[in-house]
């Protein structure tokens, strides 16, 4: 919302009553009115704000929590690779690379 400074006092929703603090400043008219009315009567009512996560929102959450705690890289293992590289004795297990491809899956299949 805009308001032109000069000429706020021609529009009545955005004029500003000159008693007002600054924490009303921006607020319509009859906004100022409900505020007023309200704290004045002292029934004015507290909304509360609330947030709800689904499942998968809430599992991502746990599974970013848990990856911010590994090391960024696990320097041995590197090592230990770079190693069997360089030597030439460095094997493949596909069966081992298979079932953690599947269980990753089932993981994501079951969330």
């Amino acid at each position: 919302m805009s308001i032109d400074i000069k000429h706020s006092t021609s529009s009545p929703s955005t004029a500003l009553n000159k008693s007002q603090t600054g924490k009303d400043v921006g607020k319509t008219a009859g906004q100022n009115t409900a505020a007023s009315s309200e704290s004045a009567s002292g029934e004015g009512k507290v909304q509360e704000d609330s947030v709800s996560l689904t499942s998968s929102a809430s599992l991502l959450q746990e599974l970013r929590s848990e990856i911010e705690q590994q090391p960024v890289v696990n320097t041995e293992a590197v090592e230990a690779v770079s190693q069997k590289l360089a030597d030439g004795t460095y094997e493949i297990n596909d069966q081992r690379i298979a079932d953690k491809i599947l269980d990753m899956e089932t993981k994501l299949a079951s969330s």
